[in-house]
């Protein structure tokens, strides 16, 4: 859910959220000085879905950001578990790992073709990785405001995969 500026420093918040409010009212002036458009969401009791099938499409799972023209995403965590990375190489899309395609052509309903490619990236499947064997995620730890690769046409870097944590029911994040 968005929230303004003006919402924000309207929360009722205890000492530490009033002083991740003003970080976060902090690096929304900066992003703007910078000829940004910055957007804050705020994330009510962020779950995975247990009845997502092979290929969860939530923020908690591992996943790139896209988008059709040139953009960046920029991340902080400020109050509560941090978002985590995972470094490119120890990453795998879970569209290639043959049992879950297996499971999404039977989803699909028809061949491994461009078609199914169209209906992969549709439904945000082609976004979304899994750790290898033996991957060790990073924290971003809170108050660092990290501007991360967005997988878009022609970018010359690969896109960092990253998660939002899960959230425990009653708290907060704000991403």
């Amino acid at each position: 859910m968005p929230l303004t500026d003006e919402e924000l420093a309207a929360l009722p918040l205890s000492p530490a959220g009033r002083l991740a409010a003003e970080a976060m009212l902090a690096d929304q002036r900066l992003l703007r000085a910078h000829d940004l458009a910055p957007s804050l969401n705020l994330i009510h009791d962020c779950q995975p879905d247990p009845a997502a099938g092979p290929v969860p499409t939530d923020v908690t799972s591992f996943h790139v950001d896209s988008a059709p023209v040139e953009v960046d995403t920029w991340l902080c965590t400020y109050l509560g578990a941090c978002s985590e990375g995972l470094a490119n190489e120890d990453a795998r899309r879970k569209v290639e790992v043959p049992e879950i395609r297996a499971q999404l052509l039977m989803e699909y309903g028809g061949a491994d073709d461009e078609g199914f490619a169209e209906f992969l990236h549709e439904h945000s499947y082609d976004s979304h990785y899994a750790p290898r064997p033996g991957a060790q995620p990073y924290a971003f730890g809170r108050f660092a405001l990290w501007r991360i690769a967005t997988r878009w046409p022609g970018s010359p870097v690969p896109p960092c995969v990253h998660r939002a944590p899960v959230n425990r029911p009653g708290n907060l994040a704000c991403c």
